[in-house]
């Protein structure tokens, strides 16, 4: 035991209870010589008065020792200090003291626990040092490398490495039980385990072999047909000599450690028995890294047989009550009936829904309203461009009067031949004249009743060319809608008209819209994949709230049916449309 080793062992402990504040360690000699080896962490601090005197308590007393304060709400979050004796059959080496915060009261017990678990390879390691010290130094190498591991994978390749090299092995390799099989966790000399290699499934398979007699196998020592997955390993790999030793903790073997070689490094009986005492001491060790990377309250179910028997009853009274859940769930289903409704993506539209077209070819003046904007009837919505009509208004103006003039001075010299021709030319200009007048009229889109505008923003468009018949402008009224949904093909025998549903918006939730069916298209909407077809509803009660365009979910009731009918039919539907398009 050295200072070196007990300041390790301790951070170790202390990264396993999360919570921990600070914590302190004192271990005595052979003699028990008080404060031979003394361990804080974190490391450089000086030790609280508190927990050196809960130490010296538990030292004493050789018994665990707990301090907590009473809860307060206004008070800081409580303090747990608890310091825990170190023995050695009996006998007493030293004692720990850790402090921790933010530990519930009923997790105490867990915590002292925990601490008990930690020691016990410290214990291991104490009399490996009091009964043999000529394999102190590979004892002490090969916890150093696992101590100063950031994790447990890490702690693996630095094992099996150090193994490797100081053994003389071609191999190393550590695998952990999981299930009824093993998972390798570290090859020496690799970074990466190579997935669902023959190196892998060989090795894999040796050590579950080991793991399943719960004991040490030496091939070629016994016959190979009574361990057949080291036999496929040797011939697989070529090897001389493979030895898989099992690691235990707390008596259950959780792991194996597999030596291959292809000299004579592993045939001296002495090395094995060395191997085999390492063993000893590692198991206990790599489980408590284990637990490290483990939630709090694995560990602490692990550790007690109690806690264990606890998620036994807490994982039958859920199969209890998931069962309970669907069986009523079932009878739900089954008994009674209700309204069957057919749901469908809807959209607001206006009952008329006027649009306002370029009456000719020309350009945008002006713009006085857009989408959004409700507008009075008879309102100018916008204006094109009128100097071109107005230039070749004043000059068939000029024209006619011209022509007035020859018919005065035709009829003046009796030229009746010439003044009828003037005549019917004057009549033509006053015509174009007309027409040049109520174009120019036309000039300004007036809105042909009261709404809103539900399309056409011109107000970024001042000077755009427009080709007469072009829409510009649509308004709809405010005080007439209908409601469009669309229905599945598979949904729409259901539905007919005079058939009730309700209606809610994006924009309004909460308000729930009634509505009655007044029309079914026979064909189907295009552009939908699933052939939709639109069906058009008005609107009950008030609607003044209400604009074009808004979209929502529209449900409509089509009678009443089982309530496992309802949530059953869509997949019995689509089997018998499958099955007949299968079947011959």
């Amino acid at each position: 035991m050295n200072q070196k080793l007990l300041q390790s062992w301790l951070t170790l402990q202390c990264q396993a209870m999360p919570g921990a504040r600070s914590a302190c360690a004192r271990i005595g000699s052979a003699q028990v010589e008080p404060g031979l080896f003394v361990a804080s962490w974190p490391g450089g601090e000086t030790i609280a008065a508190e927990l050196s005197d809960l130490l010296e308590l538990a030292d004493r007393s050789n018994a665990p020792v707990t301090s907590a304060p009473v809860e307060s709400m206004q008070s800081p979050p409580p303090v747990l200090r608890i310091a825990h004796p170190i023995n050695n059959n009996g006998k007493k080496l030293g004692a720990i003291a850790v402090e921790l915060t933010q530990v519930p009261r009923d997790q105490h017990a867990a915590v002292v626990r925990l601490i008990e678990w930690g020691n016990t390879w410290l214990d291991l390691l104490y009399r490996q040092e009091c009964n043999d010290t000529g394999n102190d130094s590979q004892v002490t190498e090969a916890i150093r490398r696992i101590l100063h591991a950031d994790s447990l994978q890490q702690a693996g390749m630095a094992l099996t490495c150090y193994l490797a090299h100081h053994y003389g092995c071609e191999r190393v390799s550590l695998g952990l039980r999981k299930g009824t099989g093993v998972r390798l966790l570290a090859l020496s000399d690799s970074t990466q385990i190579p997935a669902r290699s023959g190196l892998s499934r060989h090795l894999a398979a040796a050590m579950s072999e080991a793991l399943a007699e719960n004991q040490s196998l030496d091939w070629p020592a016994r016959e190979p047909r009574s361990i057949p997955a080291h036999l496929a390993l040797a011939e697989a790999e070529q090897n001389t000599r493979i030895l898989t030793f099992v690691l235990r903790n707390a008596g259950e073997a959780f792991a194996a450690l597999t030596f291959e070689s292809q000299n004579s490094a592993l045939t001296d009986n002495a090395v094995q028995k060395q191997i085999d005492e390492l063993t000893r001491f590692l198991g206990p060790l790599l489980a408590l890294k284990q637990a490290v990377e483990k939630p709090l309250q694995s560990r602490f179910q692990r550790k007690s047989g109690g806690d264990a028997h606890l998620v036994r009853q807490r994982t039958s009274r859920i199969k209890a009550l998931v069962v309970a859940a669907l069986s009523a769930f079932g009878v739900y289903l089954l008994s009674g009936q209700t309204p069957y409704r057919v749901p469908g993506p809807a959209q607001i539209e206006g009952a008329v829904q006027r649009a306002l077209i370029a009456p000719f070819d020309g350009y945008i003046a002006a713009t006085y309203a857009r989408a959004g904007e409700t507008v009075e009837a008879g309102s100018v919505m916008a204006e094109l461009e009128d100097k071109e009509l107005k230039l070749e208004l004043r000059q068939l103006r000029g024209d006619r009067t011209e022509l007035e003039k020859q018919y005065r001075k035709a009829l003046a010299g009796l030229d009746h031949a010439e003044a009828r021709i003037l005549q019917a030319q004057i009549a033509q200009a006053e015509a174009r004249i007309d027409l040049l007048r109520q174009t120019l009229d036309r000039t300004q889109l007036r809105a042909p009743f009261s709404g809103v505008v539900v399309s056409g923003d011109l107000s970024r468009s001042l000077g755009k060319p427009v080709k007469r018949g072009e829409v510009l402008m649509e308004v709809a009224p405010l005080d007439s809608y209908r409601v469009a949904v669309e229905i599945e093909g598979q949904d729409i025998s259901s539905v007919a008209a005079g058939q009730s549903g309700s209606l809610i918006l994006a924009a309004r939730p909460a308000q729930v819209l009634d509505l009655e069916v007044i029309n079914i298209t026979s064909m189907p909407t295009e552009g939908t994949s699933a052939g939709s077809f639109r069906v058009e509803a008005r609107l009950i009660g008030d609607i003044g709230s209400l604009r074009p365009g808004m979209r929502g979910v529209a449900k409509i009731e089509t009678g009443e049916r089982s309530r496992f009918w309802i949530w059953t039919h869509q997949i019995s539907d689509w089997l018998d449309y499958r099955l007949w398009a299968w079947l011959p």
